[in-house]
């Protein structure tokens, strides 16, 4: 199968969306398919994992050929004009993109189950579940608590400011690994720029946090780490990891899911 997706921008490790489109193109091509990667804003470390596993990435002026499926990440980010040559997938990767272009979208896919609207497919995150295996247990005092991601987004502020404080009081170790840190330093926690290599963090955590339940949470859960999932008034809840973890997340598992969704599309 042909398979082009379609993103606003490649180029951040530190960004859930590419993060999700990179495992998935990854396992597709593994898959046997032909994939290319359609972004405006494209590079980075990302775009040369994915170009070393054998996805294609190019730019809307590039030259991606004809495609079975378009899947859309951002709705909206290409003119009908391209995207009218193949039935188009989207997949809602944040609760303020909108259902728009709904009559010339064949399916919709949501990544988190308070994201659904009727006719609306739920599938989660695609791990690597290679890389995120059981980890030997921590026992702390002060837990350690990572939490990665792109920051610059104000939905985040309430879990920022918890966090925070429980760095300030001493309730807790923070580490934070993404963009949009560097007012942050200030409050006592640990700042690192984005990265691949979780897993280094992982091993040095105890517990996870992140808005909703993002990939650093099941990361953790992968790993064994309890996460805290919150809300973007704030409010949090310890969820310990499910034991299904390694197959509901797992790359092999959602690219399945994504196929069947494509294959009733086309």
């Amino acid at each position: 199968m042909k398979i082009t997706h379609v993103v606003k921008e490649f180029f951040s490790v530190g960004s859930g969306a590419e993060i999700y489109v990179y495992e998935l193109a990854r396992q597709q091509v593994k898959s046997g398919n032909d994939v290319t990667i359609v972004a405006p804003i494209l590079g980075g470390e990302i775009r040369r994992k994915a170009e070393a596993v054998g996805v294609r990435c190019v730019t809307p002026q590039g030259a991606f050929g004809s495609s079975d499926i378009f899947h859309v990440h951002h709705p909206g980010v290409l003119s009908d004009s391209i995207l009218s040559a193949a039935p188009v997938v989207a997949t809602l990767h944040d609760l303020r993109d909108s259902h728009e272009r709904r009559g010339r979208v064949k399916a919709w896919i949501v990544v988190r189950e308070d994201q659904r609207q009727e006719g609306d497919v739920f599938i989660p995150n695609p791990i690597d579940t290679e890389r995120f295996k059981p980890m030997s247990e921590i026992q702390r005092v002060v837990p350690v608590v990572l939490c990665c991601g792109n920051f610059r987004d104000d939905r985040r502020k309430a879990m920022l400011d918890d966090l925070c404080s429980q760095a300030k009081t001493g309730q807790a170790v923070i580490m934070f690994v993404g963009n949009g840190l560097r007012h942050l330093h200030e409050h006592g926690v640990r700042v690192y720029p984005p990265t691949w290599e979780t897993e280094k963090f992982l091993k040095a955590c105890n517990l996870t946090a992140s808005l909703y339940v993002g990939r650093t949470v099941i990361e953790g859960w992968l790993c064994g780490r309890g996460g805290w999932v919150y809300q973007p008034d704030g409010t949090k809840v310890l969820m310990a990891p499910p034991t299904d973890a390694a197959f509901r997340f797992s790359a092999a598992s959602v690219a399945e899911q994504v196929e069947e969704i494509y294959r009733r599309a086309i």
